[in-house]
Formats: structure tokens, sequence, C-alpha cells
């Protein structure tokens, strides 16, 4: 399931060697990734092309305009779960204050219960934003791949 090595080579030309400098691995594995022929089913073939696609051909705009919106919907979801939190921590403040009156709890508790239906709005856009970017097909060919190591490990 992995991409195929020469659209990954051309993709990322340097990326072996950039890891290895990073330490993420070793220069021997690098060199041989490289230079290693990958003998590929054709299903593996053509999610391997879609993959490239989507990332640097006709796919590439579609693509980058997800990831965008999708950073920007994590960014109003953390915003918003500031402002549920918030009314909720001034509700329960004063809500068993005998001192404040019924008027201002009942306000603090609509006003919770606002943000609250604010914050749901946000998640379901973040959640389709989520899904969006699961779909993309190097992230469709990653969680695959994760899935299939995780079945083996287990097993």
């Amino acid at each position: 399931m992995a991409p195929n090595g020469a659209l990954f080579r051309r993709a990322w030309p340097d990326r072996c060697t950039n890891q290895e400098q990073h330490g993420y691995i070793p220069a021997r594995i690098a060199v041989d990734a490289v230079a290693k022929k990958y003998d590929q089913s054709d299903a593996e073939s053509e999610r391997s092309k879609a993959w490239y696609e989507n990332v640097y051909g006709a796919g590439a705009e579609a693509r980058n305009t997800v990831v965008r919106a999708l950073r920007v919907q994590r960014t109003n979801l953390a915003a918003a779960l500031t402002k549920l939190t918030t009314a909720q921590t001034a509700y329960e403040a004063i809500k068993d204050d005998r001192a404040v009156s019924e008027a201002d709890k009942t306000a603090k508790h609509a006003a919770w219960v606002t943000e609250y239906a604010a914050y749901a709005l946000v998640e379901a856009a973040s959640d389709q934003g989520y899904a969006a970017y699961r779909a993309l097909a190097e992230e469709a060919d990653a969680w695959a791949v994760g899935d299939a190591t995780k079945t083996a490990y287990v097993e």
C-alpha cells in the first residue's frame, strides 16, 4: 500500500536524505529505498497514481482547499470550545449563589446553552472537514496502511 517508488522519488526527490539529516531513518535504508524497484499490484499502482495526482497533479488545488479549510475549521472549533467553557464556567459560578437573582442565573444559563449550540454547529462543520481530509487519496492510503498495520500487530 506504500506509494509507488518511482512516483515517490519524483514527488519528494530529497525525502530520504532529508529524513536521514533530521534523524528519521538511517542512510543505508534511505539509499536502499531509493535504489529499489517496487513490484506493485495494479491496485497499488492506481492508488499511487491517485496519491501523486492529488498532491501534485490535477487534484492539487482541491486538495489544498480541503487542507486549508480543515485548518480554519480546527481554529474555529478551538475558539468555540473556549467560548463554551467560559459560558459554562460563568453559569456554574453563580448557579447555587443565593445572592444572584434568578434572572441573572437564567441569563447565564441561556448564554451557556447558546454557546453549546454554536459549538455543536462548528463541531459538525469540523467533522465534515475532517472526513473530507481523510478521503484525500494520500490520507486514505495512509489510514489504510495504518489499519492494516494495526490488524497485523493485533493478530
